[in-house]
């Protein structure tokens, strides 16, 4: 003789909240710390450049490139592979360059993973949970 059992399933993991929640936290999480990096270069710029006009870092500025993926990039003047250190012409002057974003780029690396965990735990781990 077969029996048929039947299982209930409800909460957060089976009904999408938690698949939503998810998915809130990389793209929120991502546009936000897209603009805390742009936020870094901005007081960098500030800090190091000798003679600010302004120009450049109004170009510097963070864009979405897909889903929970940021990025900050100098646009395109064509001074800035310069100011960054990243020409020939860097190797024969005195100006070695600012190396702002790749200094900037490892400090927020260091950072991401812990204010990452922080971040969600804050925000998002109550929503996973049907809280």
């Amino acid at each position: 003789m077969v029996q048929s059992k039947h299982v209930k399933v409800s909460g957060p993991l089976f009904d999408g909240r938690a698949k939503r929640a998810l998915n809130d936290f990389i793209r929120e999480f991502a546009e936000g710390y897209a603009d805390d990096v742009n936020d870094e270069l901005q007081n960098r710029f500030q800090q190091k450049f000798k003679n600010p006009t302004g120009r450049y870092a109004s170009h510097v500025r963070a864009r979405r490139v897909g889903v929970g993926r940021s990025a900050v990039d100098g646009g395109d003047l064509p001074y800035g592979p310069w100011l960054e250190g990243g020409t020939r012409r860097n190797q024969r002057s005195r100006f070695k360059g600012y190396h702002s974003f790749r200094l900037v780029t490892r400090k927020m690396r260091r950072r991401a993973g812990p204010e990452a965990n922080a971040e969600f735990k804050r925000r998002y781990l109550r929503r996973m949970n049907g809280i």
